[in-house]
């Protein structure tokens, strides 16, 4: 259980952190404070947690036909729904929630693979 949780507050913060990247990148604005970019990591966290793995089974004939391209189309509508769901968060075309999307997805990638590589140290250590 602590595991996972500390995936999960690991996950929010790096959602946060490239949030906050893509705002100033200008690909996404967000008006506020530090909270308000807690809140939509927050946000995107949840969705990518309970709407994503949805959204990858139900379009997984695509996926496997564009071998995995088009998981950038589904971080670009995840991250039109945040925006629908947080106002503080805007973003003005699909193109720019596609690149939000896809920064958000190579962050996300990164901290996986490097809690991957963490259980696996700690597997080999145990053994």
């Amino acid at each position: 259980m602590k595991k996972q949780a500390f995936g999960f507050l690991l996950r929010w913060s790096g959602n946060t952190i490239s949030l906050w990247a893509a705002s100033l990148a200008g690909i996404v604005t967000l008006n506020g404070n530090v909270f308000k970019f807690l809140i939509a990591g927050l946000l995107l966290a949840l969705l990518n947690s309970l709407i994503k793995p949805l959204l990858v089974i139900f379009t997984l004939p695509l996926i496997t036909y564009t071998m995995g391209l088009f998981l950038i189309i589904i971080n670009g509508v995840i991250m039109v729904v945040l925006s629908w769901l947080y106002g503080p968060l805007s973003i003005n075309s699909f193109w720019q929630a596609l690149l939000a999307g896809t920064i958000v997805g190579l962050l996300n990638y990164i901290i996986s693979f490097g809690l991957d590589k963490k259980d696996n140290i700690v597997e080999r250590r145990t053994v």
